[in-house]
């Protein structure tokens, strides 16, 4: 039996359960983090001592680190289906969900960090320059798709659940965008018509 434990509104947690949802694979969802609670308590820390979401466990297999999380699912029940098995497509793959952690998700977290003050407690340059930062690097990944369907090149893979994950989030977010980016667009457009996409609980 498998079990993941987050908010439903997490980026890093939507990826874990879309991945589980392209897997058909039955899982439990325990609410923990934010207004949940849970993440303090002395037997969520036994199980990640950092506190954060999300958390899996696979019958007695504990995991936490969400592209670690989707790497082991793949792997171990995915073999025919999403998983690539050419070692060059998926490292290819891959660097782009490294990309993301190292690349996209430090400004990202200063513009969630700052939408989530009250208006008259914000930074406007601090949230202005984050936002300009993150949508420089997005250019990166446009101009990558311009000439490749999904994140591996034709085939689905987890590198687009982890930067799909992400843009959704960045799609739902109200703050003033500068920029277009059509190559994103399309590809974003195909995932979220995926069946398994369109199971995880909005957030």
């Amino acid at each position: 039996m498998i079990t993941v434990w987050g908010r439903p509104d997490s980026t890093n947690v939507r990826k874990v359960i879309w991945c589980l949802h392209e897997l058909n694979l039955p899982f439990e969802h325990i609410l923990a983090g934010g207004q949940y609670g849970l993440t303090t308590s002395s037997e969520y820390l036994s199980m990640n001592p950092n506190g954060l979401v999300p958390c899996l466990k696979d019958n007695d297999f504990l995991l936490w680190e969400s592209n670690t999380i989707l790497r082991f699912l793949v792997e171990k029940y995915g073999k025919e289906s999403i998983y690539l098995s050419d070692i060059e497509s998926r490292y290819s793959a891959e660097k782009w969900m490294d990309w993301c952690l190292s690349t996209l998700v430090p400004n990202f977290r200063i513009i969630m960090l700052q939408l989530k003050l009250p208006k008259e407690q914000q930074n406007a340059d601090t949230l202005s320059k984050a936002i300009s930062l993150f949508e420089q690097k997005l250019e990166l990944l446009n101009e990558y798709l311009k000439y490749n369907k999904m994140i591996a090149g034709e085939d689905f893979s987890v590198a687009d659940i982890t930067l799909g994950s992400y843009f959704h989030s960045w799609n739902k977010i109200k703050v003033k965008k500068n920029n277009d980016f059509p190559s994103i667009e399309r590809w974003y457009a195909a995932l979220i018509n995926r069946d398994a996409f369109k199971n995880i609980i909005p957030a």
